[in-house]
């Protein structure tokens, strides 16, 4: 099997990420607190509450378990362009954006689609089998795929 470092050409399935479920916990169990510490009136309270649990349902179910209909499930590189599956199985064409953040430990990726809806795409090493995380991490930091400014 030829790299796709070499070929170009990836195709991904990307799983649910325990980690990016338990920071957003975590974070919105904090904002959680920060509120409830403030000590604002209770219609203030259970209104900004209210708020803050519906942000931490609709990231969880989109971005951690990847189960919402906007959801993107599937990546694939062929020949310098990106394709998108969501989580109703349609396929789109995007263009990769400028900016995206590699790290060792975290991949962020920005894209537009052919309809000019703009999506990001976080992913944590629990989100992709390793060798595959490792092909996005080195593809993105040699600037081997094609990205606009």
């Amino acid at each position: 099997m030829r790299s796709p470092l070499v070929t170009q050409q990836l195709s991904l399935q990307i799983q649910a990420s325990f980690i990016f479920c338990l920071l957003v916990t975590l974070l919105h169990g904090a904002a959680g607190l920060g509120l409830w510490l403030l000590g604002l009136p209770g219609y203030w309270t259970a209104a900004l509450g209210f708020t803050l649990l519906t942000s931490w349902l609709a990231a969880l179910l989109q971005n951690g378990l990847r189960c919402g209909p906007s959801a993107i499930t599937g990546l694939r590189l062929e020949a310098g362009g990106w394709s998108l599956t969501t989580g109703q199985d349609a396929k789109t064409t995007a263009t990769l954006l400028a900016g995206q953040v590699v790290l060792s430990w975290l991949v962020v990726m920005h894209f537009e689609t052919s309809e000019g809806r703009r999506m990001a795409l976080a992913l944590l090493p629990d989100s992709l089998p390793a060798q595959s995380f490792r092909h996005v991490r080195a593809l993105l930091r040699l600037g081997l795929v094609g990205s606009s400014d």
